[in-house]
């Protein structure tokens, strides 16, 4: 059974893209696609995915300050959070915020195992 995530980046053509690909693998159930960090937190609360796959750079509100929130309100939600920018990366390391951290640009070569770790942790916790 596949792990039902919430997309967050503000390019809609990405969000596509990353969806078509996780859907293509049969890793992921994407129940939404949020546009900014303020739509990221209204659909956790509507939608109640197990994955939240997440830019960093955003308008409105950022994905490290949505994703503090998200964690605050949902600690046991696993968070990816992804960024272009390399520099950004290492602080997201230092916020409590991520699971993990990925570089958009190697997203699509990592991304699955990340996701596969968190469905094993899951399914361990549950036996």
């Amino acid at each position: 059974m596949a792990i039902t995530a919430l997309i967050v980046d503000d390019h809609s053509f990405f969000r596509r893209t990353l969806r078509s690909y996780l859907e293509g693998a049969r890793a992921v159930e994407v129940i939404g696609e949020a546009a900014d960090g303020e739509e990221a937190l209204e659909f956790v609360e509507r939608l109640h995915p197990q994955l939240v796959i997440m830019d960093i750079n955003m308008p409105r509100l950022s994905g490290i300050k949505a994703g503090e929130i998200i964690k605050k309100n949902n600690p046991d939600l696993p968070l990816i959070l992804y960024t272009l920018h390399g520099h950004q990366i290492y602080l997201s390391r230092n916020h409590l915020c991520a699971d993990a951290c990925l570089s958009k640009e190697r997203l699509f070569e990592e991304l699955l195992a990340v996701i596969e770790g968190f469905s094993i942790k899951s399914q361990e916790m549950e036996k």
